[in-house]
């Protein structure tokens, strides 16, 4: 209805201008009349009528839809199609209530109104045809942009809605080991895994944490880890103080860290370290976990059980910072692994 409503004004308008122009200028001549005046009305009312069909005949043949190739010849034969019948119409009916209008030079006066007829309907289809084009790519960008928007939310909430049975499940294994060993440690454990469970709440409700959020939660991960590998794990962290605000997605950097002691420290027989690393270089911010184990791009940390591997958090990361988001992972040496995350500093919308 809205856009009905705009058509109609853009019609009554652009005729009404038209008419008011022709009218305007047929009063300056010495051969005003009211015949002159009858006839610039017929000619807005005609264009008007057939123009309108022409809007019709739009709809009907569907050819919103239609490529520009193949849109383009229907048009100009409508142009031609139109402008004949506007002619036909117009000079049939001028020459009943104006005949002196055509006197000896009829043919060339036939011919003046018909490449008129030219220049206006063609005018008038090219406007409506590139309104109709800008209308119809910005409904598609508009759609295609909701689609990609709802695919990745519910990508992500599902990622999310995975993460804490999987918090729950490793921690209170670590915790159930301590109870009756060690009860201080154990109630300290406890702690952590309420920071972390109190994280993994507040995940579905925020996009975006400061970092020194996820390196209290890695602190308090590892922490829990280190309960089950005891000696066998090494713990680092190398972050710099400017970095400590930079905002990261909401529990990546302690899955990234889980995926380095399962695929990484567990198969070693004698352990091994996670090192955690954050600075700013080259207009971004990077951050670089490194630890003891071997990358198999064919198994290991591409996906892990809950199908939250490396493809997901590249994907999470390029949608809310823009495709210059970056994550990489190789074997820095034999037995080591590194992963690179590249954050810009002024993230693309």
């Amino acid at each position: 209805m809205k856009a009905n409503k705009k058509y109609w004004i853009c019609q009554a308008l652009g005729w009404g201008a038209f008419a008011s122009i022709s009218i305007y200028q047929s009063q300056l001549s010495i051969n005003a009349n009211a015949n002159s005046l009858l006839s610039d009305c017929l000619f807005a009312v005609l264009g008007f009528a057939i123009t309108h069909l022409v809007r019709l005949r739009f709809y009907k043949n569907n050819w919103n839809n239609l490529p520009i190739e193949n849109l383009l010849p229907r048009v100009l034969l409508l142009v031609i199609l139109q402008s004949f019948v506007l002619c036909t119409f117009y000079c049939g009916s001028l020459y009943y209530i104006y005949p002196k209008v055509f006197g000896n030079n009829w043919r060339s006066n036939v011919i003046g109104f018909y490449f008129i007829s030219i220049l206006l309907l063609f005018t008038w289809t090219l406007l409506y045809f590139i309104i109709k084009f800008i209308e119809r790519n910005r409904k598609l960008v508009i759609e295609r942009l909701q689609m990609e928007n709802s695919v990745k939310s519910l990508e992500i909430k599902n990622i999310k809605n995975n993460l804490q049975p999987h918090f729950i499940f490793n921690a209170l294994n670590s915790i159930r080991a301590l109870v009756d060993e060690n009860p201080a440690r154990a109630r300290q454990s406890i702690t952590q895994l309420s920071n972390i469970l109190r994280s993994s709440i507040l995940v579905d409700k925020i996009e975006t944490v400061p970092l020194k959020k996820e390196i209290e939660i890695v602190q308090d991960y590892l922490s829990l880890e280190g309960i089950r590998y005891e000696e066998r794990l090494h713990t680092s962290y190398n972050v710099q103080d400017n970095t400590l605000e930079m905002p990261v997605p909401p529990l990546m950097l302690q899955t990234l860290v889980e995926n380095a002691i399962k695929h990484g420290i567990a198969s070693q027989v004698g352990g091994g370290f996670v090192e955690v690393n954050s600075f700013i270089g080259s207009n971004t911010h990077q951050i670089v976990i490194r630890n003891t184990g071997k990358y198999d791009p064919g198994h290991t940390v591409a996906a892990d059980s809950n199908g939250f591997g490396l493809d997901s958090t590249r994907e999470r990361l390029q949608f809310l910072f823009g495709p210059k988001a970056t994550l990489a992972i190789h074997n820095e040496e034999e037995n080591i692994v590194t992963l690179k995350i590249s954050i810009p500093l002024q993230p693309e919308i």
